[in-house]
């Protein structure tokens, strides 16, 4: 591979011998030009032969240069903070544990940043006191790199402290504890981060924390009620965001293939008091899945693997005939009478997505219902101006009498002006 730098592509060449040098050479001499010029070009490279350049860079480093790799960590670089944590690990050395700390506790951002990386792979408990510490950081890679090499240490105090975190009021904060528990990789987090995430007004990305600690679907068959609900909840959350607000690259790391295809034998195999929550999410996935198929503008620059995993994913919801698909949309339908608060705004939300005209009536009666919660009155008017369903105008006129909010007003306003003279409506 030619890199701007003679010594980084050699590193890269097929031949052996001659990779095995510039890797040799590198680490020699320090060399921070070519260590510079593989992170720049990280992104260039295959996965395979990353692995094969980070190998190479490891087996060059031996007792007599090992030293060499304090120099290096001069520029952060996550890949190559691994092949310095690994190399260095290699030998189970005092004299490096300490010369790591001591750059845990007292140097720059990137030499904080490698160090805690370090204790990823290497278990040494005065390390813990100032891992928990750079918690606090404000350098992100510092504090996922501390999180992780304290879920490594299996540290109690740590996991407490990340848990408080998540009764923050401040919804970033409570996503930055979500990522960090993410990073810490206990399990015993996933109802917590949950529970925070149904209150949050960042919920999809809240959702997509709790994707990557573990597969939501390992959790729809739990005995616990509460957590089945909610994991049902994040997965409808995750298909939500993509690809808007989360990358579609995640597909493999929220293991969507695993839950679409665990909802899809639930729903054919048996039917119980969810039974609509889970026709709502096909639904939505169908939709979205079909979307992202079949439209390369959302496509177009993610790597081979993440594209056919979208495209088993669509697969898979095409499979099924539409007379399952005629059942789901009759379940999304009761959905919409449904008393839990989120299950009725994701069944809003997912007919006007469908286009569900039919449905028309039933959001009728949601602003018909004195009880209803202005949030989900001003939804269910948000889908009926959707659906352009004119029938309710009457009844959003008695609605408006009704609300004092002027914003909420102002939505039933504009609906009300656009079912009347859809020919302002903007094209």
């Amino acid at each position: 591979m030619r890199l701007p730098n003679e010594w980084a592509s050699k590193i890269t060449d097929k031949d052996q011998e001659l990779a095995k040098k510039a890797a040799r050479h590198i680490i020699n001499n320090k060399d921070m030009d070519a260590w510079s010029c593989l992170a720049d070009n990280e992104d260039n490279m295959f996965d395979f032969l990353k692995d094969k350049v980070a190998q190479r860079l490891i087996n060059a480093v031996d007792e007599s240069n090992y030293a060499n790799l304090f120099v290096l960590m001069q520029r952060y670089n996550d890949w190559l903070a691994d092949v310095i944590a690994l190399a260095a690990s290699k030998f189970d050395d005092t004299e490096i544990n300490d010369r790591m700390l001591e750059y845990l506790i007292n140097g720059d951002p990137d030499q904080q940043s490698y160090a805690a990386r370090y204790f990823v792979y290497v278990d040494f408990k005065p390390s813990t006191t100032p891992l928990i510490k750079a918690l606090e950081s404000d350098n992100e890679i510092l504090k996922l790199n501390a999180a992780e090499a304290l879920g490594a240490q299996k540290s109690k105090k740590a996991f407490e402290v990340l848990l408080e975190k998540l009764k923050e009021d401040d919804d970033w904060k409570k996503l930055e504890a979500a990522e960090l528990l993410a990073a810490y990789g206990n399990e015993e987090a996933l109802t917590p981060i949950l529970k925070a995430m149904v209150t949050s007004s960042l919920k999809e990305n809240m959702a997509s924390e709790a994707a990557s600690l573990t597969c939501l679907s390992d959790h729809f068959y739990s005995p616990d009620e509460e957590t089945k609900t909610l994991a049902l909840e994040a997965l409808d959350s995750v298909i939500s965001g993509l690809p808007e607000v989360l990358p579609l690259s995640n597909v493999l790391v929220y293991n969507l293939y695993e839950c679409i295809d665990t909802l899809l034998k639930i729903t054919e195999n048996e039917e119980n008091y969810l039974t609509g929550k889970y026709a709502q999410i096909l639904l939505r996935a169908r939709t979205k899945f079909e979307t992202l198929a079949n439209n390369e503008q959302y496509t177009f620059d993610e790597d081979k693997e993440t594209l056919e995993e979208i495209k088993h994913i669509h697969n898979i919801l095409q499979l099924r005939d539409e007379t399952f698909w005629d059942d789901m949309t009759y379940l999304l339908l009761e959905e919409l009478i449904s008393q839990d608060f989120n299950r009725k705004a994701n069944a809003i939300s997912t007919v006007a997505e469908l286009d569900l005209k039919i449905a028309g009536e039933k959001l009728v009666n949601i602003i018909r219902n004195q009880s209803t919660p202005e949030v989900i009155l001003c939804q269910a008017v948000y889908a009926i101006q959707s659906l352009e369903y004119v029938e309710a105008i009457p009844e959003l006129k008695r609605l408006l009498i009704r609300i004092n909010d002027p914003n909420r007003s102002a939505i039933i306003q504009n609906a009300i002006e656009v079912l009347e003279h859809p020919e302002k409506t903007p094209a």
